[in-house]
C-alpha cells in the first residue's frame, strides 16, 4: 500500500531560520497545529556554527498544544548536531503525532546556532519514510 499524498498533509515551521543564541537551557518552542496529521518528517536546517557548539533538538506532541494533554516526546532520543563549521540539512521520522507538535531544543552555553525547523506531516498509515 503506498501513501496517498492527496490526504491530509500539512507543513508546519516549528522554528523560522535565525541565528540562535545559547544557554545551555532547554526552549520549549511553541506549539503548530498540524491537523490530523498522524506521522511526519522533522526537517532540519543548520547553518555554519563554532567548534564545540551541540544543537540538541526534541520534538513534542500534544492533543491540545499542551492545555489538559502534558507534551509527550516523540523521538526516542533527541536529533543532536555535532559537526562543526558545515551546513546540515537533515531528516528524522515522526511517529503518532497529535494534533500539535512543537520543537523543545538545547545549544551550547555561550554558543550562537543558525538553525531552522520544519515539520512535513501526513495522515496515512505508519510507514518508514526511507
Amino acid at each position: 500500500m503506498e501513501r496517498n499524498w492527496d490526504d491530509v498533509f500539512k507543513i508546519g515551521q516549528l522554528l523560522e531560520t535565525q541565528t540562535v543564541a545559547g544557554t545551555g537551557a532547554e526552549v520549549d518552542g511553541t506549539g503548530v497545529d498540524m491537523g490530523h496529521c498522524r506521522n511526519g518528517a522533522l526537517i532540519v536546517a543548520a547553518g555554519v556554527f563554532d567548534a564545540g557548539t551541540t544543537v540538541s533538538i526534541m520534538i513534542q506532541t500534544s492533543a491540545d498544544n499542551g492545555v489538559d494533554d502534558a507534551w509527550a516526546d516523540v523521538l526516542a532520543t533527541p536529533y543532536t548536531i555535532l559537526t562543526a563549521g558545515d551546513q546540515v540539512f537533515g531528516q528524522e521520522e515522526l511517529l503518532y503525532l497529535k494534533r500539535y507538535v512543537r520543537a523543545q531544543y538545547t545549544i551550547t552555553n555561550g554558543k550562537d546556532a543558525i538553525l531552522g525547523l520544519g515539520c512535513i506531516g501526513w495522515a496515512a498509515p505508519v510507514r518508514p519514510i526511507a
